[in-house]
């Protein structure tokens, strides 16, 4: 219902940072991304996910599962924090907005995405896309390679917004997480009732 298999909030207790996810494997002897077509009830999938994503406000992303016996300079790398290292592209993320022309195309392969893609590693742990900061939080790397895919992804005909930071969690989240334990199943059902569906939530934070 949402298009997503996670919805993700990552914090420092100050900042926060939203991530609606949608899981794909890469098919290893066609190095394609098959199910990345998929659609539900006739519609698209990658539709459904981007029309969540505004409604909640925050970015869409592809975790990419990838196992390839391609190997550099057909493997893309584009994590500016280390040199090129062949593993860490075990999985990888790209920008929603940014896969979906690509689709379009016909182009669902890891050679198209790996473009658009930095290593799964960059989105909580690569500082340099986030700004001045000389120590930056959890929230504020996870924004800057956020940013960075979408700004890669641009082209004279396309831009891509990013919702920002922001310094408080939506309500149904602040509520799943105040909740005791034993009341979050009710708080669930109350939050889907409120806000309509909602799939796995993840809050993920910064003790650093």
């Amino acid at each position: 219902m949402t298009g997503a298999d996670w919805e993700w909030w990552l914090t420092n207790g100050r900042e926060w940072v939203g991530l609606l996810i949608q899981a794909k494997v890469l098919k290893a002897k066609a190095n394609l991304y098959s199910s990345i077509k998929h659609k539900v009830r006739g519609r698209p999938q990658i539709d459904i996910l981007l029309d969540q994503a505004n409604l909640k406000g925050i970015p869409a992303l592809y975790f990419l599962y990838n196992h390839s016996l391609l190997t550099f300079p057909k493997l893309s790398w584009n994590c500016h924090s280390t040199p090129p290292q062949l593993e860490q592209l075990g999985c990888t993320v790209a920008f929603a907005a940014a896969v979906k022309p690509l689709i379009k195309q016909g182009g669902v392969g890891i050679s198209t995405l790996g473009p658009v893609s930095v290593p799964l590693r960059c989105l909580v742990c690569c500082r340099g896309f986030a700004g001045s900061s000389d120590d930056p939080s959890l929230p504020r790397r996870a924004d800057g390679i956020v940013r960075f895919l979408a700004e890669r992804a641009a082209s004279a005909d396309a831009r891509f917004d990013v919702p920002g930071l922001r310094y408080d969690p939506p309500a149904y989240v602040r509520e799943l997480i105040s909740a005791p334990i034993e009341d979050r199943q009710r708080v669930i059902e109350q939050v889907r009732a409120e806000v309509g569906p909602i799939g796995s939530l993840v809050v993920i934070k910064d003790r650093s």
